[in-house]
């Protein structure tokens, strides 16, 4: 059965939007980002992280059937990912917080450098669009002519885009609505995310030893 391109740019959108939600470094960061920085700065953070998405996940579908046999059959895998998490939590856990009152005029290229860096020490994105596009695939919404659809592929990806800043927004936004309780938290916000990518990264080393 043949589906219209806005069926793939939701497939893709739905995707990103649900893996989105679980509360991780992403998510972290643009709250912290929405509390000191304004509501601005934490789209220009999500658009980065939107853009890392659209890269993920257009290398998962265009490469789908190599990168899931690979995944699959290569053992150094999550001993790679916990590297990266353990090294970028250490990173966060070490940077200090400035206090609010100490603060000068927020940098929007910071807040995009910012996205663009914790979006991409998130090797786990293209495994997770690996099972997104599996599970699609045994629904039938995808099969080996879609990963070879340019328009396709692009309809998906933008989605997927589109799905990261959707969401991003919405946690920007219950932020802000809340940001009197969070005050106090997000002087500590970058060690809390240092503390969620450690834990990610020992969590792949179980998985190797």
């Amino acid at each position: 059965m043949e589906y219209s391109l806005f069926f793939y740019a939701l497939l893709g959108f739905l995707g990103s939007f649900f893996g989105t939600i679980p509360f991780g470094p992403i998510n972290l960061s643009v709250v912290d980002t929405t509390l000191k920085d304004g509501m601005r700065s934490a789209m220009i953070f999500a658009l980065a992280a939107a853009i890392i998405e659209f890269l993920y996940s257009y290398l998962s579908l265009s490469c789908y059937w190599v990168l899931n046999e690979q995944i699959e059959g290569n053992p150094y895998v999550p001993g790679i990912v916990a590297i990266v998490f353990i090294f970028g939590g250490i990173f966060f856990f070490l940077k200090r917080s400035k206090r609010k009152g100490a603060q000068e005029e927020p940098k929007r290229s910071a807040s995009f450098v910012k996205g663009l860096v914790i979006s991409t020490l998130n090797p786990q994105a293209v495994p997770y669009w690996i099972f997104v596009i599996s599970f699609y695939k045994m629904q039938h919404y995808i099969d080996m002519s879609t990963t070879e659809n340019i328009q396709l592929i692009l309809c998906f990806v933008l989605g997927a885009a589109l799905g990261k800043v959707a969401c991003l927004w919405v946690f920007a936004a219950l932020s802000k609505r809340i940001a009197h309780r969070l005050t106090t938290i997000s002087l500590y916000m970058n060690k809390i995310i240092g503390v969620v990518l450690i834990l990610i990264g020992l969590s792949q080393v179980l998985k190797v030893i």
